[in-house]
């Protein structure tokens, strides 16, 4: 009976070990505020993909921010979030006047996130079927055309210039999680709302080799990294970096999964201010190469 206990308590143990590390998931608006306005609400939804045993999902309603733990180390954790509420919020008449201006070339619309803003229907432009619907809404009529009334994006992403019909950055992906702490940050665009001050696109290297298309970003940096890694299949990457001498200051293998997701990198792994060569590949896709600044 000692025994058992003994060995029951060892797989308890273990099984708190790999259950650790806290998520923070929080949603900026950044439609009046340029720094950063906390979103008042929203939903997140996160799909755990365990090492071992089957996934499975957690969705939480935000105030704010919200936490995901006791999750598996090891595991692959897929990150989305929504906001369904508001439809008229931030919208008017001269919302309208300016996706006019656009459709009309007199005044193009200068930011990503104002084009994905202004496709009420989501069909990949900015047309006058959108204007018909933001104006339904802005007479407070009946409109069942605007598919989303607000889109929340990977905040570190970069958006095309033009991002209409192309695939957006929905989801943040945590590849083998390690079990710290961390932060999940999502951008909110208010759709409808074509008067707002965006901030300048954070700068990133890009790089493309055979089927592995890597963002780095940012570039330069003074904190962590953050590299956007596109594979149609699964595979298992290195990624190295060295310093200016050629000396490797940070090697780690990672699990990618087909698509697009997020490697994140300490800030520790660039230990001093300069320059820095960095690579990523395996043996199924070319090695990629690029340059990181370190401020």
């Amino acid at each position: 009976m000692q025994r058992f206990r003994f060995l029951l308590f060892i797989a308890l143990s273990f099984d708190l070990a790999a259950q650790t590390g806290l998520i923070t998931v929080r949603a900026t608006e950044y439609c009046f505020d340029p720094a950063g306005a906390p979103l008042a609400n929203f939903n997140a939804r996160l799909e755990v993909k365990p090492a071992a045993g089957s996934p499975y999902i957690i969705e939480k309603a935000c105030a704010g921010t919200c936490v995901f733990d006791n999750l598996p180390v090891g595991s692959t954790l897929v990150f989305s979030a929504t906001k369904t509420d508001e439809i008229k919020y931030a919208v008017n008449t001269n919302d309208l006047v300016l996706l006019s201006k656009h459709h009309n070339g007199v005044e193009p619309l200068n930011h990503p996130a104002l084009l994905i803003a202004a496709d009420a229907n989501c069909d990949g432009k900015a047309d006058t079927k959108d204007i018909v619907a933001w104006r339904r809404v802005v007479l407070d009529l009946p409109d069942t055309t605007i598919c989303r009334y607000w889109t929340l994006l990977d905040a570190a992403a970069v958006l095309p210039a033009n991002p209409l019909g192309t695939p957006l950055p929905f989801e943040i992906t945590l590849a083998n999680y390690n079990g710290n702490d961390q932060e999940v940050h999502f951008l909110a665009i208010k759709n409808g709302n074509l008067n707002a001050a965006y901030p300048t696109q954070t700068t990133g290297v890009t790089a493309a080799g055979g089927s592995l298309d890597v963002t780095v970003h940012p570039n330069p940096t003074s904190g962590p990294l953050r590299f956007s890694v596109h594979l149609p299949e699964s595979a298992t990457l290195l990624l190295e970096i060295f310093d200016a001498g050629g000396k490797s200051v940070f090697a780690e293998r990672f699990h990618v999964l087909g698509g697009t997701q997020q490697i994140d990198v300490p800030a520790t792994a660039l230990p001093a201010p300069g320059t820095y060569v960095w690579s990523l590949g395996d043996e199924s896709a070319k090695q990629v190469s690029g340059i990181i600044v370190r401020m």
